[in-house]
């Protein structure tokens, strides 16, 4: 059986890339490191040759910090951004059609909470445009929060699937396993 390769013509201001399979990208990389390798073996190279008379010799290293602050933590809304009172957020929970519960903050407000640090990446991140921040979150994972609050979900293959509205008008939907796999956490704070 013949591999499809999708080869897109050349035009101007466009970039031209064919795909290739998972064995096929592996060997390019090997060979690439490989050559790399062998680049910073050779005698132009070697230590010893260099010139670290300008070199700048710091003290001590700048303290980093894994947790990105508030204020530079990224933020895509190409909806626009709802400001929702804190009295009016509900989480609503359907299936098929029927409502099977909701709460608001105040009730999740009033839940033990557990601190995470997480890791949130958009989807449009790109080597050229980093959109991702890392925090401290607090809040449950959503599991619990459903017993607690005495909402279940009906289980089968109907019920693959989850979607989740929000109050600017995005939405998206995740697999029901989600649920149980990852844990799948509700942050309000």
């Amino acid at each position: 059986m013949k591999k499809k390769s999708s080869v897109h013509s050349y035009r101007p201001g466009r970039i031209r890339f064919r795909a290739i399979d998972r064995r096929t990208f592996l060997q390019w990389v090997g060979s690439t490191a490989a050559l790399s390798t062998v680049g910073c073996l050779s005698e132009e190279n070697s230590a010893g040759n260099e010139d670290w008379s300008d070199a700048v010799v710091l003290d001590s290293l700048p303290e980093i910090s894994p947790i990105t602050p508030n204020d530079e933590h990224y933020v895509v809304s190409y909806l626009g951004m709802v400001d929702v009172p804190p009295e009016d957020w509900t989480f609503q929970v359907f299936a098929s059609g029927v409502k099977r519960g909701q709460f608001d903050l105040a009730a999740l407000q009033a839940l033990p909470k557990r601190e995470k640090e997480h890791t949130l990446q958009c989807i449009e991140s790109s080597p050229e445009v980093q959109r991702m921040s890392n925090a401290v979150w607090a809040g449950l994972p959503l599991p619990e929060i459903l017993e607690t609050m005495n909402i279940s979900l009906p289980e089968g293959p109907e019920h693959a699937h989850m979607r989740f509205e929000c109050a600017d008008g995005y939405s998206t939907g995740l697999p029901a396993s989600t649920l149980t796999e990852l844990p799948l956490w509700l942050v309000w704070e």
